[in-house]
Formats: structure tokens, C-alpha cells, sequence
């Protein structure tokens, strides 16, 4: 019997048999937290419909986007309630494919119309472009219905990466906040529904800041809980069991002091609004 070849075999959109696995995995993880929120992902788009929109934005999709399209035909399905990812997002939608194809089109009507806002005063990015207020190269994924979007960047600035994710404000001066180096990483960390405020609620939780990077911990009990990741994204989170409430609120301080004396500086919650402050020591 001939050996089996160990060179990794690739289908016909050029993606290897080892990152289909890898992205069904991601996708799988994805379905899990929708799931656990009770939110039904829509059925995938056919190969037809996904040529249709790469055809009309012109260029084609990260093979980690076509990878999901496929199976789920973005965040909410038809006659539902919104279950766009969750309120650490901004409350934004996860659009379907027809979605991302209007909103590009909308943006780029208004640069054929020359009607195109000019970049914010001051605007600035080592990773995404900045010369015009919108990229044909970018391609919204997400919407809040007012012009904000997180966008998959296929046309980056020479620092960034084909495919990043970052969040647009279209009135923001600032677009260094890229999120995730692809979409299936950006997707999988992101909370489903109420997900995010059912989580919230062990609080309080106490948030430190970097300028691109978020630590955050709580305690309930003797259970102390951990979440870090880029700003505005939701990112990993990991559970620390102690001996007793004591133990855990030490585990914490302790924690603490070692982000602040790496640089962090600790938000402080002020209702919807948050104020920054330098902590020279834990609590």
C-alpha cells in the first residue's frame, strides 16, 4: 500500500485541509456561545449567493469568512428579534451577506457622489489607512443601523494585516482599533444576545487599560474570574478557584498590582461613562 503523503491538500478556494479543520473548530465554538444565549444562527449561504457578493464588492472574501457564510448566513435570522453580537460590541448586528453588499454599496456611493466626509482632524493609524473617511477595501461585517461598523480590512495600511478586524466610528479621529486578526478570531470572542450582561452581573468588575489592550477581574465567592483581550472586544476569560473569600480577594489584589506595575491604569465605571485614573497600588 502506497504511504500516505503528509503534504497538506488545499480545496478549490486555495484553503488547506488543516485550516478548514482549524476554522471549523472556531465555527464550532462560535455556534456554542450563540447557543448558550438561545440564539439560532441562520441557515449558510449557497456557493452561488457568496460569488453574487464577492461580484459585487469586487475582490473575494477571507477564506475564514467564506469558511462561516457557509454554514451561517450572518448573526440573526428573518422574522426574528435582532441576535447580533452582544452589547460588549456596541449592540451591533452581525450582517448577512445581502447586509454587508448594501452598507458597502451605501459608502461607496458616496465616494462616486464626491459627497464623502473628509477624515477626522488628526486622524491616525500605523495599522489601518487613513486618507479617506472610507476604503473600498474595507468590508463591513456589523451595523448599529448608524453608520458604525466593524469592518474586515482587505486593504491595510503597510503595518497591518489582509483580513484584520477593527471597529469603524465614522466620526471617530482614531482607527487603531483593530480587534482580531481575522474574522473567526474576532467572532468566537465576541458575546451572543444578553450574554454579556448576564455575565456582567457576578460584578463588580474592576477594569485596567492599556492604549490597545483591556484586563479585567471579579469576585464571587471564592471564585475569581479573569477576562483580557483588545479594547472593545470581549475577550478570553479564565476562572481562578481558591480556598475561601479571603484567598481569592488576595489573588486579586495581587493580580492587580502586577497589570498596574506593567503600565495598566484602572477604569473607573462612572454610569454610562468611564473615567480613567492612575492607582499607584492594589485595593
Amino acid at each position: 500500500m502506497a504511504k500516505r503523503s503528509r503534504t497538506t491538500t488545499e480545496d478549490a478556494s486555495g484553503t488547506s485541509a488543516l485550516a478548514a479543520r482549524r476554522f471549523a473548530e472556531q465555527i464550532r465554538e462560535i455556534e456554542i456561545r450563540a447557543g448558550r444565549s438561545a440564539v439560532l444562527l441562520p441557515r449558510g449561504a449557497t456557493p452561488r449567493k457568496l460569488e453574487r457578493a464577492e461580484r459585487a464588492l469586487g475582490t473575494a472574501l477571507p477564506p475564514e469568512m467564506r469558511a462561516f457564510y457557509t454554514e451561517h448566513d450572518g448573526g440573526s435570522r428573518a422574522g426574528e428579534a435582532n441576535c447580533g453580537v452582544g452589547s460588549r460590541s456596541g449592540g451591533r448586528t452581525l450582517l448577512s451577506l445581502d447586509g454587508i453588499v448594501s452598507e458597502w454599496r451605501k459608502w461607496m456611493s458616496l465616494i462616486e457622489a464626491g459627497a464623502l466626509p473628509p477624515p477626522a482632524a488628526g486622524t491616525r493609524s500605523k495599522l489601518v489607512r487613513t486618507e479617506s473617511s472610507w476604503i473600498a477595501g474595507w468590508i463591513p461585517i456589523t451595523s448599529d443601523g448608524a453608520g458604525n461598523h466593524h469592518v474586515v480590512d482587505l486593504a491595510p495600511a503597510p503595518r497591518g494585516r489582509v483580513g484584520q478586524v477593527f471597529s469603524f466610528f465614522h466620526d471617530s479621529a482614531t482607527k487603531d482599533a483593530v480587534e482580531a486578526p481575522d474574522f473567526l478570531t474576532w467572532l468566537a470572542a465576541q458575546a451572543w444576545g444578553d450574554d454579556g450582561d448576564e455575565e456582567d452581573a457576578r460584578g463588580p468588575w474592576r477594569r485596567l487599560e492599556t492604549g490597545s489592550k483591556f484586563w479585567e477581574c471579579c469576585r464571587d465567592d471564592f471564585v475569581l474570574y479573569v477576562r483580557f483581550g483588545p479594547l472593545r472586544a470581549r475577550g478570553r476569560e479564565v476562572s481562578h478557584t481558591l480556598g475561601d473569600a479571603a484567598e481569592c480577594a488576595a489573588k486579586a489584589r495581587q493580580l492587580v498590582a502586577e497589570k498596574l506595575a506593567k503600565g495598566y491604569v484602572e477604569v473607573v465605571e462612572a454610569g454610562p461613562r468611564r473615567r480613567r485614573r492612575g492607582v499607584s497600588a492594589a485595593r
